[in-house]
């Protein structure tokens, strides 16, 4: 949250809300510089200290050797696995990671159900007096919602969340690029052929040309941002009739 100071700069009041993926404290949280401005981010899952971790978080585990250094990651999150033999955690992530989830898919998916609620009860900062059979069988069954009913085994896990969310944003950030790259080379073409005109009137007829050209280009900019806009929103519309159908109780 910023308010303005009466020497006018901007100052960012820290935030009261543990972070949503490993619940750190909201002092472990630190102010950085987003596309949308500025935003509290968790050190633990943000901070350059993720380099220092047995594993990428942001990265799907390759191999039998990853995936348990994925699980030592994840125990740094969720302390109350660390105890666990991770062969019996190894046999329950083995299918997400097979369907190319990360720890940051794990740690949502502990936390959230597919339309965005929580899981009942409590979340990943479970208490570490718990027995491992409990918190074995309490990931289990929250991992198992991310499942299709009505797939195939090897088939029926979703996207991991996480993942899913990353590559939009790059596929969204490709298309911006290249689309920023066709405009660039158009307006480059026309104005290197308005340069190149003599003085007998063809530099005045590509000068108006070059600015037809520009305006047609930001008209078409527009449309497919508009078009972008609107295959976001059916995309949301889809996700919300599927959150619906997911809440829906089946008919006995």
């Amino acid at each position: 949250m910023a308010t303005e100071s009466s020497g006018g700069v901007t100052e960012f009041r820290p935030s009261s809300f543990p972070c949503q993926q490993c619940e750190a404290s909201p002092d472990d949280q630190q102010l950085v510089r987003a596309p949308t401005g500025w935003v509290w981010r968790c050190r633990r899952c943000h901070g350059e200290t993720s380099r220092s971790l047995p594993f990428d978080p942001r990265t799907a585990p390759d191999g039998r050797e990853q995936a348990w250094a994925a699980i030592d990651t994840l125990a740094v999150y969720v302390p109350i696995i660390a105890p666990i033999d991770h062969e019996l955690i190894y046999e329950i992530l083995r299918p997400y990671f097979l369907a190319g989830w990360c720890v940051r898919d794990v740690i949502y998916a502990l936390n959230y159900l597919p339309d965005g609620v929580t899981h009942p009860g409590q979340g990943t900062a479970w208490v570490r007096g718990e027995d491992p059979d409990r918190t074995l069988w309490r990931i289990r069954q929250r991992l198992r919602r991310w499942r299709f009913s009505e797939r195939e085994e090897g088939e029926d896990v979703m996207r991991g969340p996480y993942s899913a969310t990353a590559r939009a944003m790059a596929d969204l950030g490709a298309g911006q690029r290249e689309r920023a790259a066709a405009r660039d080379l158009e307006w480059r073409e026309r104005n290197a052929v308005a340069r190149s005109a003599d003085h007998s009137g063809a530099r005045e007829v590509a000068r108006r040309h070059a600015k037809i050209a520009a305006s047609l280009a930001r008209e078409a900019a527009s449309r497919a941002n508009q078009a972008e806009l609107e295959r976001r929103a059916a995309t949301i519309a889809r996700g919300r009739v599927a959150a619906d159908i997911w809440n829906t109780p089946a008919a006995e």
